[in-house]
């Protein structure tokens, strides 16, 4: 444990880095399916490359931040996130689907050091009780970044061009790197073998040892599946159903982000008096009720804004328990704490790019597919929480 703690401000805008790097662009998808000429469905899998190259990054931070710093990692992820967000300028400039897809992934790979290496650095400096309410702190970051990412995405959209999306984000990575330098170096034992090829891949296979930190990856990954679909085709119904422009979409999902918001105060007060896996089931049930309310809403043709974004808001209410306390529950027993939220983060990132793929691919244009996607995951949830809720009853 070092003397020196980090910044909880700086660490809630690095964990939300990634998710404002994969949503600030969302209002703008339907103005880019027409800019490239491509399908709906298609513009959509630009979502898909990001998820992928996130999944991905979450494997090399944990061996790079051993070996030479967490810091050094966070550097170097950043940086090439801004890269990233480069190469998507340059793709409207020569007006080139396949740029973009490409630099969708590189932002993304560089991004994903912000959510690895912010429970990397909790776990370094705080135990017990005070990492609990750092990580219910977490999800504060996520009512109020990325939602405004996607009010900024709108508002650029609308009075500028959809490329001004990532001139956005440019300065925005520019700007955490200036803040992540003001952060102290929480790897005092650094371990130069720790990125051997060889090295890496026993430490990860010795993380998928652990049960307990797998099946609460997948319950993060349903809930994060939930928030990622909604992403992607919500803008659609937005714009076909009802008839909003991008500026005004970003406006009303900042009731999202209330939810959220509201959700990660309640998780960190309710802690005083329930354990982590009351509170988890809590929010599950909460997203549960939401989601089949809307499902019940745009059955019978009612999809307007309250069944589309205020139930949404109830969800995110639940998911800020979700994500605090299943996050907190698979990492508690683990020994290399950087490694296995390494593997962590890749499970629930990669689930979710299944999840993406899937809805890009089998959505029908309909505004019912939303909801349909969303009770789908929302039940795998359930089906998991129970197995490792058996799992840990039968350990303790």
């Amino acid at each position: 444990m070092i003397e020196k703690r980090p910044n909880i401000f700086i660490l809630m805008a690095l964990i939300s880095y990634p998710s404002f790097c994969a949503i600030l662009y969302t209002p703008a998808l339907p103005v880019m399916s027409i800019f490239f000429g491509v399908t709906d469905g298609l513009i959509q899998q630009s979502m898909t490359t990001f998820l992928l190259g996130y999944a991905l990054g979450q494997l090399i931070y944990g061996p790079i931040s051993n070996a030479f710093g967490r810091k050094k990692a966070i550097y170097f992820g950043i940086l090439l996130s801004i890269l990233g967000a480069f190469g998507c300028v340059v793709s409207y400039w020569v007006e080139s689907l396949w740029v973009l897809l490409i630099s969708r992934f590189i932002q993304a790979f560089g991004a994903s050091c912000g959510i690895n290496m912010t429970f990397t650095c909790i776990n370094d400096c705080f135990e017990g009780k005070q990492a609990r309410d750092i990580y219910a702190l977490m999800p504060m970051s996520f009512a109020v970044v990325p939602i405004l990412g996607v009010l900024f995405g709108g508002v650029l959209t609308e009075f500028f061009s959809w490329e001004f999306c990532f001139y956005f984000l440019i300065l925005s990575g520019l700007l955490l790197l200036k803040l992540v330098t003001k952060l102290p170096e929480s790897n005092s034992m650094l371990d130069r073998f720790a990125i051997r090829w060889q090295r890496v891949l026993i430490s990860y296979f010795d993380t998928l040892k652990e049960t307990t930190m797998l099946l609460y990856a997948l319950v993060v990954g349903c809930g994060i599946a939930i928030y990622y679909i909604f992403a992607i085709l919500a803008p659609f119904i937005a714009t076909n159903n009802l008839s909003l422009t991008g500026f005004a979409y970003g406006e009303i999902s900042l009731i999202l982000g209330a939810g959220y918001l509201l959700g990660s105060l309640l998780s960190r007060g309710i802690d005083k008096i329930v354990r982590e896996r009351t509170a988890l089931l809590i929010g599950i049930i909460i997203e549960t009720c939401a989601i089949l309310g809307m499902l019940l809403s745009f059955s019978f043709g009612f999809v307007n804004i309250f069944s589309l974004f205020f139930l949404m808001m109830a969800v995110f209410f639940g998911q800020a328990f979700v994500f605090s306390n299943a996050t907190l529950l698979g990492l508690r027993q683990a020994v290399d704490r950087a490694t296995s939220s390494s593997m962590m983060s890749f499970i629930f990132i990669s689930f979710s790019v299944i999840a993406v793929l899937s809805a890009g691919l089998l959505h029908r244009h309909e505004a019912i597919d939303l909801p349909m996607f969303l009770i789908s995951f929302i039940a795998l949830m359930w089906i998991i929480f129970f197995i490792a809720a058996k799992k840990e009853k039968q350990v303790e």
